[in-house]
């Protein structure tokens, strides 16, 4: 069982961070090169019968380390950057009553764009409306499935707030 465990985490390591894990190991690999590189030079330069100015080389040696490191940063940055973009793709296709209340919001767009594109009098624009509101109250009942809730609070003619209604009643008392 510690196996398959071990297998698991090394699995979802390697899927989450392959990338870093691949610089990371390549900029080590890298660094070792240019120092043995340079530790050969050095040792080359020594043997020569006129002594080579060695200055030089130092200079290389961390130009390439700067142009490694700005290397290294710059693939994990766009890596990082592709990766965030998938995981954005991913999370909006699990979720299911986002995508109906989307698709019943462009239907309402497009019924309501329609009319409006159609609309040249004031009698129009008032049927419009009329037809938007429709269009609106459609999609919500097929974006939910379910009735809706607060029905009865869009159909009342005035709203009114719990202290106007305490109100009311402390008139009704008085008379």
């Amino acid at each position: 069982m510690s196996r398959l465990i071990k297998y698991a985490l090394t699995f979802l390591l390697w899927r989450n961070y392959k990338v870093l894990i691949v610089t990371t190991l390549l900029f080590i690999f890298t660094i070792v090169i240019i120092n043995m590189a340079h530790s050969d030079y050095l040792t080359w330069a020594q043997m020569q019968e006129p002594v080579v100015a060695t200055g030089m080389s130092f200079v290389y040696k961390y130009c390439a380390y700067v142009a490694l490191i700005v290397g290294f940063l710059v693939i994990n940055h766009y890596a990082n950057k592709r990766l965030e973009a998938e995981e954005a793709k991913q999370k909006g296709k699990g979720n299911a009553v986002l995508d109906k209340i989307l698709k019943a919001k462009e239907k309402v767009t497009t019924k309501t764009k329609a009319t409006f594109s159609q609309v040249k009098t004031a009698k129009d624009a008032a049927a419009c409306a009329k037809a938007q509101v429709e269009a609106e109250k459609e999609s919500r009942a097929t974006a939910k499935g379910a009735p809706d809730p607060f029905a009865n609070i869009r159909n009342k003619s005035k709203l009114r707030t719990q202290a106007e209604v305490i109100l009311d009643k402390k008139a009704q008392v008085k008379k």
